[in-house]
């Protein structure tokens, strides 16, 4: 197991837009990053970026959309100390474990796993598929 698990809170990461439309091609577009009452800042804006900006307030055939708000929930993953000292981080595992850099595995919740060649014979370090597609045992919503 473990040691030290930290859990980290979610947090709120706000993101907007000022959203264009092109008005002969409905669905695409111009975004630029801004704060929520639409102020864009224009200083830290590329060369391309601040040309499209001022086409689209001045040139372009496009419609103005308003703030988009794409602000969203984060959570980094939990992190613990391995037996070796190092940091590792619980991201999600698929079923194939977490690796640290010493060898040892852990699942999501911190355990120490078996060394992969006590695993079930089928198992592939190549695969691509959810584990429990892999497997077999996958419910009715695969």
């Amino acid at each position: 197991m473990l040691d030290n698990i930290v859990h980290h809170e979610p947090f709120l990461v706000e993101k907007y837009t000022l959203s264009f439309e092109w008005n002969h091609t409905p669905g695409a577009g111009f975004g630029f990053d801004c704060d929520k009452n639409g102020n864009v800042d224009i200083e830290s804006m590329n060369r391309g970026a601040l040309e499209n900006f001022a086409g689209c307030l001045f040139v372009y055939d496009v419609t103005f959309e308003g703030v988009m708000d794409y602000s969203y929930i984060h959570q980094d993953p939990a992190e613990g100390t391995c037996d070796c000292g190092r940091t590792v981080y619980l991201h999600y595992d698929n079923g194939h474990g977490i690796d640290c850099d010493c060898g040892r595995i852990y699942n999501y919740s911190g355990q120490e796993l078996a060394p992969r060649s006590q695993w079930e014979e089928r198992w592939d370090d190549d695969s691509t598929q959810p584990y429990c597609l892999e497997f077999g045992y996958a419910g009715s919503d695969y």
